[in-house]
């Protein structure tokens, strides 16, 4: 992959308990964010918009994909689960 793939993309995981994240695409770029529980949640990214994913269970997957359809997947575990 070139160096430059994906830098439309800025995506923020925060909260150890509240499971968001949240993206935003740069200008030339839109991007796809989708939560993998099933099929159901998309959320087109264009620039200016800065929507917000929730994600209501744990350990879930979050999979990006940028305008040349290459796939960034990131899991956020949650910390409670093991302590």
């Amino acid at each position: 992959m070139d160096g430059d793939r994906g830098a439309g993309l800025l995506l923020f995981l925060h909260g150890s308990r509240t499971r968001h994240a949240t993206g935003f695409a740069l200008p030339g770029f839109e991007v796809t964010a989708s939560l993998d529980t099933g099929g159901a949640h998309l959320a087109p990214l264009s620039c200016g918009e800065v929507p917000e994913i929730v994600d209501e269970g744990f350990g879930r997957t979050l999979t990006l994909l940028d305008p040349d359809r290459y796939a960034w997947t990131l899991t956020k575990h949650d910390p409670e689960l093991y302590t």
